[in-house]
């Protein structure tokens, strides 16, 4: 049924991925894939009435690029990811308009993409490139033209937690895992309108006390990424001179440099000032689920340790 609907598909294409929105009965999408009989044009296509009609969404993209995957943003339905031949496209209009998705993507065929449903990870599998993993994408979710018209804006941060760690080094185990853990701490995504020489993100506790000031970079035209170990300031320190060698040693799987002490669980505010605005937002700081401890101990350690 779906190729008798879709106006414009030679007859017999291959569907290469039916996805259902999660966000809108009677939306999904359709994908097809005609590049085993030399027609290498993108088709794909979007329904809102359970099928009985389909509207091309491949207006803007490459001829030369057979379509693999299209998949909804789980919880926003106008945000759509398409895989082709060479890149990896993502849409903020239901696939209306499409944007290459940046940052260190090589140019390969794109097979499958999947969005983590209680982390907000999104998860993309390549063909040779092995799997590619973008810790907390609420950026691409929330990411619009008014979002990039903004002077400053700050993306909505994912709840963080605090891991008291046993050991600060590790014995090698990480090295059988392919793919990095995300970083410990909030991740705080941003964006500005226009270059920005300076760009501060100020963290303050529920009473209204600065707890960490960061820099950021200031460029326009990307989002930006900075991470909060949800920690005060590190204290003074000097640079250890001692000449290890690095690669005989265990790779530490975190920084082993000075390091503040923890803030206490709570809701945080992170403020971000750049262009001469300042835009906030909150951020959950959840306490280490297999730590023991009271609020007022963490609260009292805090104190104790500033």
């Amino acid at each position: 049924e779906v190729g008798h609907n879709a106006r414009g598909v030679p007859d017999g294409t291959y569907v290469s991925r039916v996805s259902a929105s999660g966000s809108a009965a009677g939306e999904a999408y359709v994908a097809f894939d005609n590049h085993r009989r030399g027609d290498f044009r993108p088709y794909a296509y979007h329904t809102t009435d359970f099928g009985r009609t389909w509207t091309s969404i491949s207006a803007g993209l490459p001829d030369d690029g057979s379509v693999r995957t299209v998949s909804a943003f789980p919880g926003h339905a106008n945000v759509v990811f398409l895989g082709t031949e060479h890149a990896l496209w993502v849409s903020a209009d239901h696939g209306a308009h499409w944007n290459t998705l940046g940052s260190n993507l090589p140019t390969t065929l794109y097979m499958d993409v999947q969005v983590q449903p209680s982390t907000g990870d999104v998860v993309v599998a390549t063909h040779g490139r092995s799997l590619w993993i973008l810790d907390d994408g609420s950026a691409i979710a929330e990411w619009s033209p008014a979002v990039a018209a903004e002077s400053a804006h700050l993306f909505s941060i994912r709840p963080a937690t605090i891991f008291q760690y046993w050991e600060d080094y590790s014995y090698r185990g990480q090295n059988f895992y392919a793919g990095d853990n995300p970083p410990d701490g909030a991740i705080i995504d941003y964006a500005v309108g226009r270059n920005a020489a300076d760009v501060k993100i100020t963290v303050t506790n529920p009473r209204g006390d600065v707890v960490r000031t960061l820099d950021g970079p200031g460029g326009a035209g990307v989002v930006h990424r900075v991470v909060w170990d949800l920690r005060h300031t590190p204290p003074p320190s000097t640079p250890d001179t001692n000449s290890y060698n690095l690669l005989a040693l265990p790779r530490p799987p975190r920084s082993l440099a000075p390091a503040g002490p923890f803030v206490s669980p709570g809701t945080y505010t992170v403020a971000l000032t750049a262009n001469g605005v300042t835009v906030k937002r909150t951020v959950l700081v959840k306490p280490d689920p297999k730590m023991p401890v009271t609020l007022a101990q963490y609260r009292e350690r805090e104190a104790f340790l500033v």
